[in-house]
């Protein structure tokens, strides 16, 4: 399946409207979840933890294998990224009741190779899943500068490489920084207009020549880690698809008493 085909699917895609403004996802652009998950109450998870918003950014392009494939413009949805440390992570754990973000995302300002991503989080609880080319929406240039965002997704706990090792360290071992990312809808959140050059032409702009490839040497996971594509069928993802609704009730069961607590302590005053 081409990169293209799986971004072409994100349009017939609900990304959960606009009546949320930031009706977060917690999943890459093409990965979907049930709507009665408890989608729309991830916004908590910023709120509560205090986590620091880095912005809200657009997929530009997206890796596979050694090649880079360009994501339409405008798509469908938006990314919001936030920071997160090993302590907030394990907050957020504590807060849903045991159970782990279902993804979290390395924003990284030049890419490695897949090889060393994986390698890097090999010993935690979460393995590679795509690397994307993003631009900030804030950034008002044209092109606008390109950063990237490898997705992580969990593993099989039963997985010889799942572990309790550092995600924060993992982040810096590829030169990025951890984040809590999810999608969030492009009319909503959308704050320029896309870049009038080919991500191509910016590319090579920003990265020439040999900066814009990853470095040479094997490209292909290691045994217990077989690469998967950007956006396969919704089958594939079963087994995550449940443990984000059990993530995401479980923080729609917080949400909710957090609200009802904070609207009993207005009607106390």
């Amino acid at each position: 399946m081409s990169v293209m085909g799986s971004y072409e699917a994100m349009r017939r895609m609900d990304p959960f409207g606009p009546s949320l403004g930031l009706g977060v996802v917690v999943a890459p652009p093409g990965v979907s979840v049930s709507s009665g998950s408890g989608f729309e109450l991830w916004d908590h998870l910023i709120d509560q933890l205090q986590l620091p918003t880095i912005g809200i950014y657009t997929a530009w392009g997206a890796r596979e294998g050694l090649d880079w494939e360009p994501v339409r413009q405008p798509p469908e949805t938006n990314i919001l990224i936030a920071g997160l440390n090993d302590d907030t992570w394990n907050a957020a754990q504590s807060m849903a009741f045991g159970a782990p973000l279902p993804w979290i995302g390395i924003l990284a300002d030049r890419t490695p190779s897949t090889q060393e991503v994986i390698d890097a989080l090999r010993g935690t609880p979460y393995e590679f899943f795509h690397t994307q080319a993003v631009y900030a929406q804030s950034d008002p240039a044209d092109p606008p500068t390109i950063r990237f965002l490898h997705w992580a997704r969990l593993r099989d706990q039963a997985s010889a490489d799942s572990g309790t090792g550092s995600l924060t360290q993992a982040a810096s071992r590829v030169g990025g920084q951890l984040v809590f990312a999810a999608q969030v809808n492009y009319d909503t959140s959308a704050t320029r207009t896309p870049p009038a050059t080919p991500f191509e032409d910016a590319l090579n702009a920003q990265f020439p020549s040999a900066e814009t490839a990853p470095p040479t040497g094997p490209s292909e996971p290691g045994p217990g880690l077989p690469y998967q594509p950007p956006a396969p069928p919704a089958a594939g993802y079963g087994p995550y698809l449940v443990a984000m609704a059990a993530t995401a009730v479980a923080f729609g069961a917080v949400g909710f008493f957090a609200v009802r607590a904070a609207r009993r302590g207005k009607g106390n005053k």
